[in-house]
């Protein structure tokens, strides 16, 4: 679980770095999703 919480957080850091706007992230370990706003 922790190793998946880091990879978690480095995905978001670069997601913020590159100023995309997401609107909903559903982090269900199967499947995760983000959605950007358009």
């Amino acid at each position: 679980m922790a190793e998946k919480a880091k990879l978690t957080n480095e995905i978001l850091n670069e997601l913020t770095g590159k100023g995309a706007l997401i609107d909903y992230i559903d982090l269900n370990y199967a499947s995760p999703f983000i959605k950007f706003k358009s």
